[in-house]
C-alpha cells in the first residue's frame, strides 16, 4: 500500500494522574491530528493506559484511505521495559477523509484511533517515563488555476489612449500543508511579435509537517513496524502544469519532481511562448501539485513499579 508523509510538531505534555485535556490542534491546512489524549499518563506496573487520537481533513483535497495511515510509535514490543499495545500499532483510516463542503452544507471528513498500552513491569520504587508519538501519513494535492492574458501592441495602445486598465492574469489555489504561489511576468503579455510568458510558481510548506514524495511504501505489508522513509524521498513534490500555450523546454507540462531544498520555499519557472493576438487573448493554465505528507503529536506516560 503506498501512503505520503507530513512534517513533525511534537507536544509534549506533562505527566500526571488524571486524564488530559486534549491538545492544540496541528498540521495546518491538511489533515491535522486535532486530539491525541490518554486517559492517565502516569499507570503501575502491567497496567493499561488508554490512548486517544482524532483526525480531521481541513484542506481542499481528498484523503484516501489507501493512500493514507496512522502509527502510534513509542517503546512498543515484548521486550524487557516495553509497553503492550492493543490493536495493532500501525492502521488505515475506516474511510476516505473529504474535505469539507460549504456548498452542500457537508462537514469535514473526520476519524478516530484508539489504544491500549500495557505499563511494563518494574520492580517497587522504579519508575519509567516514555514517549508516545501518532503520526499520521497520507498522499494530498493542491491545484491552481489562472489565466495568462496577453494584448497585441496596437490593442494594448488603444486601450490604454482610452483611459483604461489593461486587463492582468488571476490565480487562485485551493488549500492544503504544501502552497502554491504562482504569477506570469510579463503581466499582461504585449505582444510585438512571438514572446516569452514567464510562469513563476512558488512552492511552500506551510502545514508544518514534512513533505515527501507521493506513492511512498511507508509500512511494511502486514502494518506491524513504524513506517519509515528514505532522506532522499523527503521534499519532494510532483508539479504539472496545463496549458494550451507551446512551452519552450519540458520543465512543466510533461511533469517535473521539484525539491523543496532543505524543506524552504523553491521557486519554478516555466516558459511560455505567446504569438501576437487578433484581439485580447486570455490563456487558462492549471497547476496540480502532489506530494506525501506527515505530521505527529506525542505525549509522555509514566510506568511505576507496584509497592
Amino acid at each position: 500500500m503506498q501512503k505520503s508523509v507530513l512534517a513533525v510538531l511534537a507536544i509534549v505534555l506533562v505527566a500526571g494522574c488524571v486524564g488530559q485535556t486534549t491538545t492544540p490542534t496541528t498540521g495546518g491546512p491538511g489533515l491535522a491530528i486535532t486530539s491525541f489524549t490518554a486517559d492517565v499518563t502516569e499507570q503501575t506496573s502491567t497496567r493499561d493506559i488508554r490512548l486517544f487520537a482524532e483526525f480531521e481533513n481541513q484542506g481542499e483535497s481528498k484523503v484516501l484511505m489507501s493512500k493514507s495511515l496512522v502509527a502510534l510509535i513509542g517503546p512498543i514490543g515484548d521486550g524487557l521495559l516495553q509497553w503492550g499495545v492493543v490493536p495493532n500499532n500501525v492502521s488505515t483510516f475506516r474511510r476516505d477523509l473529504n474535505p469539507a463542503d460549504v456548498a452542500r452544507d457537508l462537514p469535514a471528513g473526520r476519524d478516530t484511533k484508539q489504544w491500549k498500552v500495557k505499563a511494563p513491569s518494574l520492580d517497587p520504587g522504579q519508575s519509567k517515563t516514555d514517549t508516545f508519538t501518532v503520526r499520521a501519513y497520507y498522499d494530498y494535492e493542491v491545484k491552481g488555476i489562472g489565466n495568462i492574458v496577453t494584448y497585441s501592441e496596437a490593442e494594448a495602445t488603444a486601450v490604454q489612449e482610452q483611459g483604461d486598465t489593461l486587463e492582468t492574469g488571476f490565480f487562485s489555489t485551493t488549500r492544503g500543508p504544501v502552497e502554491l504561489s504562482i504569477r506570469s511576468v510579463p503581466d499582461p503579455v504585449i505582444a510585438l511579435g512571438e514572446e516569452t510568458v514567464t510562469l513563476e510558481i512558488t512552492i511552500s510548506n506551510v502545514g508544518g509537517g514534512t513533505v515527501y514524495r507521493a506513492g511512498q511504501e511507508v509500512f511494511t505489508s502486514d502494518m506491524t513496524d513504524v513506517p519509515g522513509l528514505d532522506f532522499s524521498d523527503l521534499n519532494k513534490v510532483n508539479l504539472m502544469v496545463d496549458t494550451a500555450l507551446e512551452e519552450t523546454g519540458t520543465t512543466c507540462k510533461t511533469g517535473a519532481e521539484q525539491e523543496l531544498i532543505g524543506g524552504k520555499p523553491t521557486t519554478i519557472t516555466c516558459d511560455f511562448k505567446v504569438k501576437v493576438p487578433a484581439n485580447k487573448q486570455s490563456y487558462p493554465v492549471r497547476v496540480n501539485a502532489t506530494y506525501g505528507y506527515y505530521t505527529e503529536q506525542s505525549i509522555q506516560l509514566t510506568a511505576v513499579g507496584r509497592r
